[in-house]
């Protein structure tokens, strides 16, 4: 039987320590900090809170790209 690869994991890089602190003081996501061997690693998790705002969020956004281009506006 061939071994199978794990699936990929995500990372996120960008998420700075002052925006993963923001979402967490609100309550969006969880984190747990902890280490993988010798090396620190950081798990996020979001809340159902979080998910219900970013699927609002994602709602939004759809709606936006749906709506008819304004009339006034001028492409040139």
């Amino acid at each position: 039987m061939p071994l199978r690869r794990p699936p990929p994991r995500r990372t996120f890089p960008e998420l700075t320590p002052k925006h993963s602190r923001a979402l967490e003081d609100t309550g969006y996501i969880e984190v747990r900090k902890g280490g993988i061997g010798r090396r620190p690693h950081t798990w996020f998790r979001m809340t159902p809170l979080g998910q219900a705002r970013y699927s609002r969020h994602v709602a939004a956004l759809q709606r936006l790209l749906q709506r008819e281009p304004d009339q006034d506006t001028n492409p040139d």
